[in-house]
């Protein structure tokens, strides 16, 4: 090995230990679930203090879930199909889009033909600029097709299972590479 190779090894963050990172945190990857682009969590210092060690006058906050991104496609054949992208948390469904599209299979194009005209299509104005009956329709039709509360919360207990799986399994992969 020369000297720039050790050099190089040397600047490898990856090398470090985390107690050397400060308090930033980068998490996720393209397979992560329910992680925003680039998944940053920044950690604040007050996570690290043990409750009994907090102001006694610090008002709690309650506990809440993580937001998952939600992208519903109601399907009905010839006639269209509608996608509803959506974001849950703490059991409510905030609507932010729904597209009209002609056909099912321009939501997710296969081919780059039907991805040019899948761009074409009007995508309709943001949920919140609607009229708020017609919000309040849209929002009983998801209900009556069972995306509501009781799905939401089976999702976010699903999702915390599967990462929480995921990372032990991680953890194996690490142990079996380094015990190697």
């Amino acid at each position: 090995m020369n000297a720039q190779q050790e050099a190089d090894l040397d600047d490898d963050v990856s090398l470090d230990d985390e107690s050397d990172f400060g308090s930033d945190v980068t998490s996720g990857g393209k397979r992560t679930i329910n992680q925003s682009k680039g998944g940053k969590i920044d950690v604040m210092p007050e996570d690290s203090l043990a409750p009994s060690d907090r102001d006694a006058g610090a008002e709690q906050e309650q506990s809440s879930s993580f937001p998952l991104n939600l992208s519903i496609t109601i399907d009905k054949g010839a006639i269209g199909a509608t996608n509803v992208i959506a974001q849950a948390q703490d059991g409510q469904i905030d609507i932010e889009y729904v597209h009209y599209y002609p056909r099912a299979d321009l939501i997710d194009p296969k081919t780059h033909e039907a991805s040019r005209e899948a761009q074409d299509v009007y995508g309709g104005p943001t949920f919140q600029y609607l009229d708020g009956e017609l919000q309040q329709m849209y929002d009983n039709y998801i209900g009556e097709r069972g995306i509501n509360t009781q799905l939401v919360w089976f999702l976010t207990r699903y999702v915390d299972y599967k990462e929480q799986r995921e990372y032990v399994q991680w953890l194996d992969n690490m142990k079996k590479f380094i015990d190697a």
